[in-house]
């Protein structure tokens, strides 16, 4: 197994791929990390995928956390984004340099990063793929593209790379500024042509975004005070300046995510203006869906389940494409346009609701894939439960045979497949029969309401839900069979549970008796 790429995506996936015990090598062109950091915006949902992976703490502790997004218009709060209260044990946003999270998840692997070494495609059969890296020959079963947004793999593949550029250059850096009048952990927007925005870092800098069209091969510290002066009030004065650069923002997306045994992930596979901060995050979910469904298809599942990996992501690639989009071609708006937009935020963004649901949606805590044909089963009973196909949110408290408590989300970072049985009150004998039978193939608990759990049976766990919060969370209102996917999506569910279709399921995905 190959990844070709050493950024934040492709080392994600190779952390992944490893806790699958799949052995792989992982390829960069560059010679050594960049010293230019691009990427700076973490969201909770991918903060809750590494939490899988064991590095979400970590991630966080670096961080920073963002509190909230105030909106600017001609010097007046239009609107204010609030980033607490969402339905996520981490925060919604967490600033970090990408150098610095590229550091953590190296840390992570096993596998060393083989740096300055250019993965060329050469060709690939039915069996495996064959690739040259420097004077190395290499015959792979799968490879996968994490190389950016100038993959070299996509082009060698022919895959069209369909979009535009956004008009105008963009400038970044990261400046320490004194006298900056906004709260440490805010992340001012200023509406405007000049696109403006500051991302507050771990140490105290911060990255400056703005269009800046007469920028040389970078932008100059005097670019920034400019737009410092133009749009915050006082007299705040940039001190130093480093990682600066520019940039063409583009809005694009790749017609296919596979080709046979290669597949694309990232920014080879979609490309999207920063303005939202969701490309190194969707990139980050591309990851985790496709980690789990090589190591099931390097034992021998249909390919139907590699397919679904393109089935599932490129529309909401398609979808963060179009909606960031908009969002930065709001940004830029002038004149009675403006005053329009800003009326319009101030309308959409004027309840608590309305705010949480809109960071929410932007942090991607919604993604989900109803649709695809890998996911199935039967809705929640008349509950908001959770649905087929959607995220698995964290609950608790639970209490494990030992007394120790746990949660849904320290289940969830067991890489396997799993059977979650709700078995409610009553008699929990036809649960534990059920998952006894299933526990060979997958990972089996069932929970019970009570106090402590009853005694279990060979292969399968059983844990209590004394508060029924699991129960609640899950929409449960009867007995209940879910399928946990190590994506941390509900792949299937019926209610009550059926051994026929629960053992159709996972023939699907290449689980046999």
């Amino acid at each position: 197994m190959l990844v070709a790429g050493a950024g934040p995506v492709g080392l994600t996936l190779a952390c992944e791929l490893e806790r699958h015990g799949v052995e792989l090598r992982i390829l960069d062109a560059a010679p050594e990390r960049g010293a230019v950091s691009r990427a700076t915006d973490l969201h909770a949902r991918s903060l809750e995928l590494w939490d899988h992976t064991g590095v979400a703490g970590a991630i966080a502790d670096a961080g920073l956390a963002i509190t909230g997004v105030p909106l600017f218009a001609g010097g007046r709060e239009v609107a204010r984004l609030d980033f607490g209260g969402i339905d996520s044990p981490f925060p919604a946003a967490v600033s970090l340099r990408q150098r610095d999270l590229e550091a953590l998840l190296a840390g992570r692997l096993v596998a060393p990063v083989e740096r300055g070494r250019t993965v060329e495609l050469l060709g690939q059969d039915d069996d495996a793929v064959t690739v040259r890296a420097g004077d190395e020959e290499l015959r792979v079963a799968y490879l996968v593209a994490c190389d950016g947004v100038h993959s070299g793999l996509r082009e060698a593949l022919g895959i069209e790379f369909e979009g535009a550029d956004y008009p105008g250059r963009w400038a970044v850096m990261d400046v320490r500024i004194e006298r900056w009048p906004y709260e440490r952990g805010e992340l001012p927007v200023f509406l405007d042509h000049e696109g403006f925005w500051a991302m507050p870092l771990p140490d105290g800098a911060l990255r400056l975004f703005f269009r800046d069209d007469d920028a040389a091969s970078e932008p100059d510290p005097a670019d920034g005070q400019g737009v410092i002066n133009r749009h915050v009030p006082g007299d705040a004065r940039i001190l130093e300046a480093e990682n600066c650069a520019c940039f063409q923002v583009q809005h694009r997306i790749a017609k296919g995510f596979r080709s046979r045994r290669v597949l694309l992930a990232g920014d080879a596979a979609h490309a999207m203006t920063p303005v939202n901060g969701q490309g190194m995050n969707t990139g980050v979910q591309d990851a985790y869906n496709l980690a789990w469904k090589l190591a099931l298809a390097l034992d021998g599942a249909p390919d139907a389940l590699l397919d679904s990996y393109e089935a599932e992501r490129r529309p909401v690639a398609q979808a963060t494409v179009e909606s960031s989009g908009r969002v930065h071609e709001a940004n830029v708006l002038a004149g009675d346009a403006a005053a329009t937009r800003d009326r319009a935020l101030a309308a959409a963004l004027a309840s608590p609701a309305q705010v949480l649901a809109a960071v929410e949606a932007g942090h991607e805590l919604g993604v989900g894939y109803p649709d695809s044909t890998v996911v199935g089963g039967d809705g929640p009973m008349g509950t908001p439960g959770v649905p087929p196909g959607a995220r698995v949110p964290d609950a608790g408290p639970l209490v494990r045979a030992d007394g120790s408590p746990t949660s849904l989300r320290e289940l969830m970072r067991d890489v396997r497949l799993q059977l979650w049985l709700c078995a409610g009150a009553s008699d929990a004998e036809p649960a534990l029969a059920l998952a006894e039978r299933l526990a060979p193939r997958i990972a089996a608990t069932v929970f019970v309401i009570a106090d402590r759990p009853p005694p279990g049976r060979p292969g399968v766990e059983v844990i209590a839900d004394p508060a029924l919060r699991v129960h609640g969370r899950l929409g449960a209102v009867a007995d209940a069979a879910f399928v946990v996917r190590p994506d941390g999506y509900l792949g299937f569910r019926c209610e009550p549970p059926d051994e026929t279709r629960l053992a159709a399921h996972l023939e699907l995905l290449g689980l046999r008796a």
